[in-house]
């Protein structure tokens, strides 16, 4: 298995909508060919529509999804709230992905992150 990454609601909108260019939608294919991982709070804003395209629902049941530990609203919490983050207009949902998806903050080294362990 390659990397994993956690997708987007965006990035899986504008995909069944056709709006990438060539390698961007490369990109998501594989992803999506993957096994792909979504946070309850995409699963939401996926699913959350009276009308949903059914690749879209067939996706997210094909999909792993994380739901909300204790830990991880901890530390959304933590991220939420830090004087340095909040510089970039963070919102919740993107808070929660940063913490489930801690794993890519490392490979990116991000200096922040020792702020929130």
């Amino acid at each position: 298995m390659g990397k994993r990454y956690l997708v987007d609601s965006n990035a899986i909108i504008d995909y069944s909508e056709n709006r990438f260019h060539r390698s961007a939608k490369l990109f998501i294919t594989a992803i999506i060919d993957e096994i792909p991982y979504f946070s309850i709070i995409n699963k939401i804003e996926l699913l959350g529509f009276s009308i949903v395209k059914s690749e879209i629902i067939e996706l997210i049941d094909s999909s792993v999804v994380y739901n909300l530990t204790e830990e991880i609203v901890e530390k959304t919490i933590s991220i939420h709230c830090c004087p340095i983050i909040s510089r970039w207009a963070f919102n919740i949902n993107n808070a929660i992905v940063l913490i489930i998806d801690y794993q890519s903050i490392i490979t990116l080294k991000c200096h922040y992150m020792t702020y929130f362990e």
